[in-house]
């Protein structure tokens, strides 16, 4: 037994000496994507001697670890049970009551990386010596919560991620604790420590069934619970008792912490297996488990290349191990996405078990150059990302532009910027500019966010670099002197000619008066201009500008001149006012009252609030003031002057108005006066052209005229009867003049009368009256002489007396006493 723990110690201090130096290597490239760790509690002890003659843990190990991905991974391996090597040393988080069970448990592999062929070809012989030389230890025994407790003390000390690694104890399930009380006391803790971490605990139960010699119920139920308490949904503990249920326990693990697609088949040899890798895998992992295996050919169905392979084999896209009758564990590094197949040659008709696991572990490498050596914000990097693993970048790949990534700039200040990666077939590409940075140390990171990977994201390796800041100069310019009104801005001033800034940063700037320490300019700057606010105090001051980026120890300091001069209130002239001391009844205005708001009359150029004085009421008013408005109620009838004076804090103008209080009475008729005689005239010009209009009210229709004198006729034009109408002729003699007058007269109805008259016999004819409303009660015709000299025909019919004519045509014949002509005047009534 000494050789063995001789030999171990050797194995142990190699292992710590060759497996240091990649984890110095790596920690140059600071990953915020952690390893995956795996830490395998291994039961050493007697009674897994006896329940495991066929060596199934063993075998199951060295294929784990064979299985392990070929990047970023770490393994350890606690002995349980062990006597030789270093036991470990427990931190104080943990209270350990049992020595002689905690000096059971051994370090035999500390967490160290397991990428390489020989990393992993170190770590199965330290796994063989251990189990092989305490086989037939008769005094060991099982300590489990002390081991648990080292296993998740191992994993916080060494910086392990939460939710990125795992526990796997292997054991019969057998307990054997010197003092079970002690040993259980650490389960609870730590697999509920374990749970936190999101660390699982998976517990494979060897020779499940052939171990009849002990009490296992009661280890059924203790696994059972350390496997809940870490998180185990549906793996948890694992009973096998033939190689092939062991090795299926392993895959399912991987199965499940890498939550990953693949399955696990029979296969009858010779025969095929075929499995499909998807796009961006880092390793396709084949386990052939069986000792009937020959050889096998691994196929690649879309290039329609194969390989054969017999033995240990390693190349930059496949690692191979042939455990010489126990199984055969393939590779692929990054292989390409497609169709795969694997023809299985050995004892005809024997069945091996084979079983795919499928790892989307690349990494995703970053690489950013800068311009120039000594950085400084007009500077830029470029910076490139793509997926690699083992060195091998992914290039020609579409999943580049369909997943867009992001560069993570961690800036000197603690903010956090990002930006959108440009994004191609070969990758991402971003071009920085430094002048959106604050200066000093910065670091970036390329970050891509998906579902299909295991925290949801990928991080890149992170690249530090620092920018030097180049303070602020002044220009040279020499102090100038500017000018403004109070309560106003003075004119921009371009800080461009007064400060290079030779990086473009940011700048702050503040602005002191040095002259009078108690005055106080306020000031803005937009873009490479500042406006400064001249206060409201007149004077010439002595003002300096400091302006530092936020890397600058002293600001830089230029000084100036500052004037303020003052512009007094001007003043319009107020005009004369009136109040009443009463109220006239007819007035509908109220001038009891007077409001002035003497802002509306005085103002100040420089916008400064003006104060009012007033004076001047005399006892004629009472006056109310409250700010620029005034209230004047009047106290008796008089007039005066009121007197005001309007201050700008710095210089007044004044201004005065007359103010004349009377009576309501005697403003009433004053104002109004002239507005009676108008209506009183109106009314008169009213009455009068009502009496002209109803005494000359008219019958409305249109009537034809015709004169017949001694075979002569002569037709006057249509024409309405007006006001009154005359038409007629007159004949070469003066006195034989005939007038026809049509005059409409008032009554109780409305109509004309019609006269004809012979001026030279002067009686000779008599006026016939036509009386009637037209469309109403008709026209009456009246008063037709007795004795035949006047004839009337109404529609034909003759008319004696009177007759309604409602429209058509009357005929009136004349006879002249004077020469016995006959005038025959025809009226058609339309």
């Amino acid at each position: 037994m000494k050789r063995w723990v001789k030999l171990s110690s050797m194995i142990l201090a190699v292992l710590m000496l060759v497996l240091t130096l990649p984890a110095s290597a790596a920690s140059a490239e600071s990953y915020e994507d952690p390893p995956c760790d795996f830490v395998i509690l291994l039961d050493c002890s007697m009674s897994l001697g006896t329940n495991d003659p066929q060596n199934l843990c063993l075998e199951a190990c060295k294929n784990f670890i064979d299985t392990l991905p070929a990047e970023n991974a770490r393994v350890s391996v606690i002995a349980l049970g062990y006597q030789g090597g270093e036991t470990y040393a427990y931190s104080s988080k943990f209270e350990i009551t049992d020595n002689l069970d905690a000096n059971l448990i051994h370090l035999i592999v500390p967490l160290s990386n397991a990428n390489s062929t020989k990393d992993k070809d170190q770590f199965k012989a330290v796994v063989e010596d251990a189990l092989v030389s305490n086989r037939n230890n008769r005094e060991t025994w099982t300590p489990i919560g002390h081991g648990l407790a080292a296993a998740v003390d191992m994993l916080e000390q060494n910086g392990a991620s939460d939710g990125k690694a795992c526990i796997i104890c292997v054991s019969d399930g057998v307990l054997e604790p010197r003092d079970p009380q002690a040993d259980k006391k650490l389960v609870e803790p730590a697999s509920t420590l374990a749970g936190e971490h999101q660390w699982p605990v998976y517990c494979i139960e060897l020779n499940y069934n052939n171990s009849d010699k002990f009490e296992v119920a009661a280890a059924q139920q203790f696994l059972d619970q350390i496997s809940a308490n870490s998180g185990c949904q549906e793996v948890g503990r694992i009973s096998c008792d033939t190689p092939r249920e062991v090795h299926a326990a392993f895959q399912q693990i991987f199965f499940d912490f890498y939550n990953t697609n693949g399955n696990t088949e029979e296969i009858t040899l010779p025969g095929e297996y075929v499995f499909d890798v998807p796009d961006l895998t880092s390793e396709a992992n084949v386990n052939i488990f069986g000792a009937s295996i020959e050889y096998v050919e691994l196929i690649n169905v879309a290039e329609g290349t194969s390989k054969k392979i017999s033995k240990d084999t390693e190349t930059e896209s496949l690692i191979a191990t042939v455990e010489e009758g126990s199984y055969y564990s393939i590779k692929l590094l990054c292989p390409t996405a497609g169709q795969w197949k694997v023809q299985l040659y050995g004892e005809e008709k024997a069945t091996v078990l084979v079983s795919n696991i499928t790892l989307q572990e690349m990494g995703l490498s970053m690489q950013a150059k800068a311009s120039s050596s000594g950085l400084t914000k007009n500077d830029s990097i470029s910076v490139d990302a793509c997926f690699a693993y083992r060195g091998t970048e992914t290039h020609n790949n579409s999943f580049y532009e369909k997943n867009p990534a992001s560069l993570v700039v961690y800036c000197a200040d603690g903010t956090t910027k990002e930006f959108t990666m440009e994004a191609s077939k070969d990758g991402y590409h971003y071009d920085l500019p430094l002048s959106g940075l604050p200066s000093g140390s910065f670091q970036l990171q390329v970050v891509l966010r998906h579902s299909m990977f295991r925290d949801g994201k990928k991080s890149s390796n992170v690249q530090s670099f620092k920018m030097e800041n180049l303070p602020l100069q002044l220009a040279g310019a020499g102090a100038e002197t500017y000018y403004a009104n109070v309560n106003g801005s003075f004119s921009p001033i371009d800080l461009t000619k007064i400060f290079i800034n030779p990086d473009n940063d940011p700048i702050r700037y503040t602005v002191s008066c040095v002259s009078d320490r108690s005055a106080v300019f306020e000031q803005k700057v937009d873009s490479d201009y500042m406006t400064i606010e001249a206060g409201y105090v007149p004077g010439t001051f002595d003002v300096e500008i400091s302006a530092a980026d936020y890397d600058m120890a002293e600001p830089v300091v230029y000084n100036m001149t500052l004037v303020v001069t003052n512009t007094p209130p001007t003043a319009e002239k107020l005009p004369k006012q009136e109040l009443w001391v009463d109220k006239y009844l007819f007035q509908k205005a109220d001038k009891r009252t007077l409001e002035l708001d003497l802002d509306k009359y005085f103002s100040d150029p420089d916008g400064m609030e003006l104060s009012y004085t007033v004076s001047g009421a005399n006892g004629i008013v009472e006056i109310n003031q409250e700010g620029s408005a005034l209230t004047f109620v009047p106290q008796k009838k008089g007039e005066t002057t009121i007197s005001i004076t309007a201050s700008d804090g710095i210089e007044e103008v004044s201004g005065e108005f007359k103010l004349n209080v009377v009576s309501g009475k005697a403003a009433y008729w004053r104002q109004y006066w002239i507005f009676y005689v108008i209506a009183l005239a109106v009314l008169l010009f009213v009455v009068i052209s009502v009496v002209i209009i109803l005494k000359n009210k008219r019958v409305k229709g249109t009537w034809q005229i015709t004169f017949n004198e001694n075979g002569l006729i002569y037709e006057m034009p249509d024409m309405d009867i007006g006001a009154f109408t005359r038409c007629g002729r007159k004949s070469s003699f003066l006195f034989k003049d005939l007038v026809l007058e049509l005059v409409p007269f008032l009554g109780d109805n409305a109509g004309i009368s019609l006269s004809v008259n012979n001026y030279f016999l002067g009686t000779g004819a008599e006026k016939i009256k036509i009386k009637g409303v037209y469309g109403k009660k008709g026209l009456i015709i009246s008063n037709v002489p007795k004795d035949g000299a006047v004839k009337a025909i109404c529609n034909g019919i003759p008319v004696a007396k009177q007759a309604k004519l409602n429209g058509g045509k009357l005929v009136v014949e004349i006879v002249l006493p004077d020469t016995g002509d006959t005038l025959k005047i025809d009226m058609l009534l339309r």
